[in-house]
């Protein structure tokens, strides 16, 4: 399965979250360059700006592995909640 959002992308081969999330209780989870949309500090810690907001759960794979350009946190400030 493959997930991506681009800026010209295929809206026809979009995935809602809700449906996409019901996919990674799977072993691996494969997430590039994303920050804050796949941040559990969002689920997790009271007070930040991602508090509340909603999430792909990419953190409930077995497996998770992440190519990112840096180790920077995403545009809210926020870092990564250790899971």
């Amino acid at each position: 399965m493959c997930c991506w959002l681009r800026r010209e992308a295929d809206y026809d081969k979009l995935i809602e979250m809700d449906e996409i999330n019901l996919n990674f209780h799977k072993p691996r989870a494969l997430v590039f360059g994303a920050c804050d949309v796949v941040n559990p500090s969002a689920i997790h810690v009271e007070g930040t700006p991602i508090s509340g907001m909603p999430i792909l759960n990419a953190h409930e794979a077995k497996t998770i592995v992440v190519c990112n350009y840096d180790t920077q946190p995403g545009y809210s400030g926020c870092g990564q909640y250790p899971v």
